[in-house]
């Protein structure tokens, strides 16, 4: 067994970063022993701005190295179980500085978080004077340097990042609005969405310099270092159709990485847009009656929230006379596993139309559910496709969630030169 022996220097402020030097050393060392693997990291620079706090001057994000330090590029993957914390629910181990942590796989946030009572970070590594606040503004933690791995025998699994250490009480961080509790079983999450900074909960303050930084997704320190540009989840099909109720120790899906050797041709533009700050590609949704109006908007695909969250929009135009009245399942629905009544009657297929990048479509698509009878007969789930919910006008992104995502293959490809490398470019999508 290999042990990543840490010598770290992170000075965090507005323009730089530092270099964290990895040593490969053998387990038992602690300190010494010969190097076998040497490279630097920098995690700061000129990069794209973050947001700042208030009375902030200055923050900063990571920028790519100018080439990847290893030559050997290896494919790597682990597996994805279903949590006990909530229905739809994506779990996978993640090795913290030699730790197994059960994170939520997180294709909606950017950067590692993880409550600070899972794993033991060394003080040295630890930067209290920077703050990351939770989404109501209260400080709910800070931020660390810590070597991730999703496999710790395979070299090429583990990188040095920073992340989010949160107080088991002190953030509303989680996608469903909890916090970091030690009774759960996610202890945080692993963020995989890629992206320049955006969709972050590892932005860190430090009020009295006013300065931050922001810590980035695995994936994107993976490509920097070992030139590894693309990370595929693939979910396997439901026992009962539908839905399945399986133990947390049945595999689900599973997440690799590799690089990537398919048809761009193929793929879908998923990439930032800078008018509305998120990841999303852009989707047609076909009108479901003779009229020819069809809706078109931005989506994304965020395994991390258990259901589909649609614009009242987009509902119309696919389900003819639609209307929060008229088919919306209210009463054993509305309160079972927590359903807000909000949520979309059953057998409703809903499509939706993406451009591949040599100007082709595909159309994909789910059929909402539970019906109001599953609801009334308590049938237990952990996972189930076609949740879906209406969340009125207001909005400018459709979110599909992991009841979009389940008995699917998604790919994320990211780029590998210039200001883009590191940051996902490209989605494929496959049965």
């Amino acid at each position: 067994m290999k042990k990543f022996n840490l010598s770290k220097e992170l000075l965090l402020n507005g323009m730089l970063i530092g270099v964290l030097s990895i040593g490969l050393a053998s387990c038992g060392g602690g300190g010494g022993g010969g190097s076998s693997l040497s490279t630097s990291l920098p995690f700061g620079g000129s990069g794209p701005s973050t947001p700042t706090s208030p009375g902030s001057s200055s923050s900063s994000t990571p920028t790519s190295p100018g080439s990847s330090s290893s030559s050997t590029v290896i494919s790597f993957s682990t597996n994805l179980y279903a949590g006990t914390d909530y229905p739809n629910e994506p779990i996978v181990t993640v090795y913290i500085d030699g730790q197994p942590v059960k994170l939520v796989a997180d294709t909606g946030e950017s950067g590692v978080v993880v409550n600070s009572s899972a794993v033991n970070i060394p003080s040295s590594d630890i930067y209290s004077s920077y703050t990351i606040y939770d989404i109501d503004g209260i400080p709910a933690g800070t931020i660390a340097s810590a070597t991730v791995c999703l496999n710790p025998s395979i070299t090429n699994s583990c990188v040095v990042m920073p992340i989010g250490l949160i107080s088991a009480t002190g953030g509303d961080m989680l996608p469903n609005g909890t916090y970091f509790a030690s009774t759960r079983e996610a202890q945080g999450y692993f963020g995989l969405s890629s992206g320049i900074g955006l969709n972050s909960s590892v932005i860190a303050y430090n009020d009295l310099s006013g300065s931050s930084t922001t810590g980035l997704s695995y994936p994107t320190y993976l490509e920097w270092q070992y030139g590894i540009n693309s990370y595929t989840i693939s979910f396997y099909p439901l026992s009962n159709g539908y839905y399945s109720d399986v133990s947390g120790t049945v595999p689900i899906g599973q997440i690799s990485f590799g690089v990537y050797n398919g048809n761009s041709n193929t793929l879908i533009s998923y990439t930032v847009d800078p008018d509305i700050s998120q990841i999303v590609a852009t989707a047609i949704f076909p009108s479901g009656t003779a009229s020819p109006t069809s809706f078109t908007g931005y989506v994304t695909f965020h395994t991390d929230i258990s259901q589909n969250i649609l614009n009242t929009e987009a509902l119309e135009t696919e389900i003819p006379y639609f209307s929060f009245s008229q088919y919306e399942d209210e009463g054993a629905c509305a309160n079972y596993y927590g359903f807000p009544s909000n949520i979309v009657n059953s057998g409703f297929v809903i499509s939706y139309i993406l451009q591949n990048n040599d100007g082709s479509f595909q159309t994909e698509s789910f059929t909402t559910e539970p019906s109001l009878s599953f609801c009334q007969a308590g049938i237990p789930f952990t996972l189930m496709e076609g949740i879906t919910y209406g969340y009125g006008y207001i909005g400018t992104v459709e979110t599909f969630g992991l009841s979009a995502m389940l008995g699917h293959t998604f790919t994320w490809v990211l780029g590998t030169s210039g200001t883009n490398r590191g940051f996902v470019q490209d989605i494929g999508i496959s049965p």
